[in-house]
């Protein structure tokens, strides 16, 4: 029964540690010419209702959420061969992060819930219209351990990795930048 009672207060303890988490997108887009060396600026905007990231023991996070996204997508688009500008422009692409959210709850005594979303809206302004679409992106696993501030990192890039790769691929936005 002693040991019973360590080990809850173990586990109580692991899951009310603060954590932190690093905001870092990676990308998954094979180098090619499809931007054909055309200019496109690119800009990010933080339109999230709660700036903090979640529900759970990560305090916050190191590094800037914006600027990571904007330049993980400036260099996707590097890759495709565009020739990359970061600024708010009239012509090029504009994501707005809507949301980005993680969540960890215990399920029981030995199982602890996390689970991640982003929400991205990317607009593609051009001659003669502009392409908006909403990417939407969920991670969630199960643990018999509180998630570590790595697991939680992971997951919040995951999710934005997912939609960077997305909309990177997307026809519609590749045939909008080509109108540029």
């Amino acid at each position: 029964m002693k040991h019973i009672l360590w080990l809850c207060c173990f586990l109580a303890a692991c899951t009310t540690a603060p954590l932190g988490a690093r905001i870092n997108p990676y990308l998954d887009v094979e180098r090619s010419q499809i931007g054909a060396g055309r200019h496109v600026s690119v800009a990010v905007i933080d339109a999230r209702a709660d700036r903090s990231l979640g529900e759970g023991p990560v305090e916050g996070f190191s590094g800037d959420a914006v600027a990571a996204l904007r330049d993980a997508l400036a260099e996707g688009l590097r890759r495709q061969g565009y020739d990359v500008t970061v600024q708010d422009g009239m012509s090029g692409i504009t994501l707005t992060l809507l949301e980005l959210k993680y969540r960890i709850e215990p399920e029981s005594l030995v199982q602890t819930r996390l689970a991640a979303t982003a929400v991205v809206k990317a607009t593609v302004r051009h001659r003669g219209g502009s392409y908006e679409n909403t990417y939407r992106a969920a991670q969630e696993e199960r643990d018999p351990l509180s998630p570590s501030a790595n697991d939680v990192e992971r997951m919040l890039n995951g999710t934005l990795s997912d939609i960077l790769a997305r909309i990177l691929r997307n026809d519609e936005v590749r045939a909008a930048l080509a109108r540029q």
